[in-house]
């Protein structure tokens, strides 16, 4: 029985410093400024190989994208934001790939 309540509450501490440490990651709208998120846009971005031996997996990847981020627009966005893509050819290279996610977030500033 000590053993099932002190499995119990391991669980629980476990559980609560789990939801502690993610919450302030965790992006709520509430007005305030957030990286990526204009009054008119969300901007969002990957890296992904478009060209070289592997591009015959990112290419059709990025067209799809590309495809849903248009009907979606073209429906009203996210409570009217467009979803703007910028997209970066990392050549299936994980260093350039490395070099252009950070560019992606600390000069491009995206959301996602």
């Amino acid at each position: 029985m000590k053993k099932r309540n002190l499995l119990k509450a391991g669980l629980f501490a476990m559980v609560g410093a789990t939801i502690v440490a993610c919450g302030p990651t965790v992006p709520q709208y509430d007005g305030t400024e957030v990286q990526g998120v204009t009054a008119d846009k969300i901007l969002i971005g990957n890296t992904a190989a478009s060209t070289g031996a592997f591009a015959t997996v990112g290419t059709p990847f990025n067209v799809g994208l590309n495809a849903a981020l248009k009907v979606y627009n073209d429906n009203g966005g996210f409570n009217g934001k467009k979803v703007e893509l910028v997209h970066y050819d990392d050549e299936f290279n994980a260093e350039k790939g490395l070099t252009y996610t950070k560019k992606l977030v600390e000069e491009d500033q995206v959301f996602a």
